[in-house]
């Protein structure tokens, strides 16, 4: 039985979310790292307040190389620049654009499907002989593989992106299945469910509200405190205290609750510079939906003790 293999739960939750948390690292570092050696963007005057587009806004998480357009900032002419409140003020709702606004739909629609997709693969995991004999941690560790080839060398082929952006939400939900299994279990899957999406939509809907782009110089603390919380969780596996324990969950739920809003208004504005990827966007939103639900999930459990 499924429930029989996790009598070590603690130990398994400990490191689901150690994984979650490494899982987010992997999803960032390479964002971060490659904001340096980029060639230096002219300042110009354009209708859509062209600072957001440059490099030392510290907004862009994706390569500034990967911007389509003439000397690296997308033209003036773009359709993407016209439509909504461009002049930089106003909240980031008001400044969609109608090409913003269909990148979006790509990425929350392409979030839905690999959030099914994680479903299935956990369901999977349970019900199937080799689902029950396969250790949890296997998809665990082998999630990192399709994940670090998206975010170190994305492929140019789209249909190959995709490929590998479904492969890694079939894996992260295989390893999340002794979780889901124990908190079926207990009765509570359905209110977690239900937590997460309300935490997901409220903070994306905190960001739409905002200024536009409030919310960006917030992504550097937040690394620094992911940064943290990733070694606080590693330290927790060999040497678990109550205190670090709960630092993890509760301050790793505020922590990704708040990455939602900041991501929402850094892919916008990506968006708006012409180097929107919804693959890429979808992941990163992908895994602070996983981070956000496997904390409500072990909250809820423990509250059912």
């Amino acid at each position: 039985m499924m429930l029989r293999r996790l009598n070590n739960g603690v130990t398994s939750r400990s490191l689901t979310m150690a994984t979650g948390v490494g899982l987010s690292i992997a999803g960032r570092c390479f964002q971060q790292s490659r904001r340096s050696g980029l060639p230096a963007v002219k300042e110009t005057t354009t209708m859509v307040a062209p600072t957001f587009c440059m490099s030392r806004r510290g907004f862009s998480l994706q390569p500034l190389r990967h911007m389509r357009g003439v000397k690296w900032v997308k033209p003036v002419t773009s359709p993407m620049n016209y439509g909504g409140d461009n002049t930089g003020g106003g909240s980031t709702a008001d400044s969609l654009t109608p090409y913003v606004r269909q990148h979006l739909s790509r990425v929350y629609g392409l979030l839905a499907a690999g959030t099914a997709v994680a479903g299935i693969g956990s369901f999977l995991m349970f019900s199937t002989p080799l689902g029950k004999a396969m250790p949890f941690w296997l998809p665990m560790v082998g999630g990192f593989v399709p994940l670090l080839w998206l975010s170190f060398a994305p492929p140019q082929d789209p249909n190959l992106k995709l490929a590998l952006f479904f492969s890694f939400t079939v894996l992260e939900g295989m390893a999340l299945a002794p979780l889901v299994a124990i908190t079926m279990a207990k009765g509570v899957l359905g209110t977690a469910i239900v937590l997460t999406g309300a935490v997901f939509f409220g903070f994306s809907a905190a960001a739409l509200l905002a200024p536009r782009a409030s919310l960006l110089a917030l992504q550097g603390p937040l690394f620094g405190m992911l940064m943290g919380m990733v070694a606080i969780s590693i330290l927790n596996l060999f040497y678990p205290t109550a205190f670090a324990h709960s630092l993890i969950l509760y301050g790793g739920l505020a922590l990704f609750s708040l990455f939602v809003s900041v991501d929402t208004q850094a892919m916008i504005e990506r968006a708006r510079c012409g180097a929107g990827d919804h693959v890429q966007d979808a992941l990163q939103m992908f895994l602070n939906v996983v981070n956000i639900f496997v904390r409500i999930a072990q909250i809820l459990g423990s509250m059912d003790r």
